[in-house]
């Protein structure tokens, strides 16, 4: 039989114990690298999530920037459809942060505007347009398009119009 000497004994040891703690050490280094990646991607989720729009309020969309008329009327209480012709005068002008409004042409309405959220009758989130700062009938949800906009009122036999981009 072969016996180990005290100096191999000890030899195997010392060396056994150092890949221990190497991989002790290894293993501390990958759980910290771990924790500290999922630090830094709950921070900037956080942070994203956070500022991706004021509470109920967002920028006004540039899309709806320009000169819109009348083009179509439907719903109501016997569903119908009503088409307009251009130049009927029933016009929406809106800057980056103001609007007016024409009947026949006339100016009838102008103020300030901007978009919030809020519920609409199916239970979607919708932007609406609020004119004037005021939460009256004047607020209105709006779908906007490339070349259309559409005011959808919130009652099951509402109004829906659609107007053009004209400029």
């Amino acid at each position: 039989m072969n016996f180990l000497s005290p100096q191999q004994i000890n030899e195997i040891l010392t060396v056994t114990i150092k890949q221990h703690f190497v991989k002790e050490h290894c293993l501390n280094i990958k759980r910290k690298s771990i924790r500290l990646l999922l630090s830094i991607l709950i921070l900037l989720s956080f942070i994203l999530f956070a500022g991706s729009c004021k509470k109920n309020h967002c920028d006004p969309q540039p899309s709806i920037v320009g000169k819109w008329e009348l083009r179509k009327e439907s719903g109501g209480i016997l569903g119908g459809q009503t088409d307009f012709p251009p130049g009927n005068g029933a016009i929406y002008k809106f800057s980056s942060s103001n609007f007016e409004s024409y009947l026949n042409g006339l100016l009838v309405n102008n103020g300030t505007y901007h978009f919030a959220k809020d519920t609409f009758q199916t239970g979607q989130i919708l932007d609406v347009l609020v004119l004037n700062g005021q939460s009256s009938n004047e607020n209105r949800f709006i779908q906007i398009e490339e070349s259309r906009f559409t005011f959808l009122d919130n009652f099951a036999d509402g109004l829906n119009r659609m107007y053009e981009r004209v400029q």
